[in-house]
């Protein structure tokens, strides 16, 4: 495993619009929306995703997240459209 330190991972200011997926209305996600704006502490790369991975996903449509559960509860990835006026 290799640790980088850097001064900004992403910016991700605004929260995603989780009423646009009704698939996912019945999930308890990792992260609780909206919320205030945060900053993202660790980046886990692909080389190490699949350790969080389990057998339970839900894909997406072409333009909404794929849900995983993982140990830390459901995650989202993939594309998400979020509202920057809020959150």
């Amino acid at each position: 495993m290799e640790a980088l330190c850097v001064p900004t991972i992403c910016k991700l200011s605004a929260y995603p619009i989780l009423k646009d997926w009704k698939y996912l209305q019945s999930f308890d996600l990792a992260d609780q929306f909206p919320r205030p704006a945060a900053e993202i502490d660790v980046l886990i790369g692909m080389d190490f995703y699949h350790k969080f991975a389990t057998n339970e996903t839900i894909k997406g449509g072409e333009n909404g997240p794929h849900a995983m559960e993982s140990p830390l509860s459901w995650i989202l990835s993939g594309p998400i459209a979020t509202n920057a006026d809020e959150g």
